[in-house]
């Protein structure tokens, strides 16, 4: 079985919110899940620096509203990236709650593409 790990934000936990959907895309095609959270404290940059000695294929999903989210950095890290505009850490964009609804389809859809993308079995 494959193995994925999961890291939300700071504010929100990993099997929560939006990333309770991205979870349940891996769950579907087999994979054992590891939710990792974070203490009350932000990451700091060793976590970008961790992601750039890891081997294995990963998909970031971030928002330009969200200043944690550094788009550049993303765009170094990974060839597989959501970045959604307007959204915030939450994934929330500005207007009708609609709008963050859309976001979450994207995000599944994203998940669903990236692990077509590295031949994950669906």
């Amino acid at each position: 079985m494959a193995d994925v790990v999961v890291v939300a934000g700071g504010r929100f936990g990993p099997a929560a919110g939006m990333l309770m959907y991205a979870d349940a895309v891996a769950e579907q095609r087999g994979a054992s899940v590891h939710r990792h959270s974070w203490s009350r404290q932000p990451p700091d940059p060793s976590v970008t620096a961790a992601l750039s000695r890891a081997t294995a294929p990963f998909l970031l999903v971030g928002g330009t509203a969200d200043t944690w989210w550094h788009a550049e950095a993303a765009r170094r890290l990974s060839p597989y990236l959501l970045q959604v505009d307007g959204a915030d850490h939450g994934m929330f964009v500005p207007g009708a709650i609609t709008n963050s609804i859309a976001v979450l389809s994207s995000i599944v859809a994203t998940a669903n593409t990236f692990f077509d993308a590295i031949g994950w079995p669906g």
